[in-house]
């Protein structure tokens, strides 16, 4: 499962350790520049500091770009499922065209009501 994952993103995965590369490097040189130009010792040093962080980001981010390369080549590329036999042909499903009235029983009519007639009157 991790091989797979592995395998679909590693082209992002190399991507973003370059793109972390590039910023830790433009990092490291900021960082440099800013300590040769600082005026007092102990900003020197803090920014020394600063740079050997950032140059410690790059060896990581490089170890881990190393490390997928290697797992990527070790492993190849993912297996493919293959068919054992040929590969039957989907039978068409017959799809009715027309349809036929169905013999089914109805009921027969009701009787009709009888009319109501006038009372007689005695």
């Amino acid at each position: 499962m991790l091989l797979v994952l592995i395998n679909r993103y590693a082209l992002w995965i190399f991507a973003a350790c370059f793109v972390g590369i590039v910023a830790a490097l433009v990092m490291v040189v900021r960082f440099y520049r800013e300590g040769k130009r600082a005026p007092f010792s102990f900003l020197r040093d803090a920014a020394m500091v600063r740079a050997q962080q950032a140059m410690y980001v790059v060896i990581l981010l490089f170890l881990v770009a190393v490390g997928l390369a290697g797992v990527l080549a070790l492993t190849g590329p993912p297996p493919t499922p293959v068919a054992l036999g040929p590969t039957p042909a989907p039978s068409p499903t017959p799809v009715p065209t027309l349809m036929l009235p169905s013999a089914t029983p109805t009921p027969p009519p009701p009787s009709p009501t009888p009319s109501p007639k006038p009372a007689l009157e005695p």
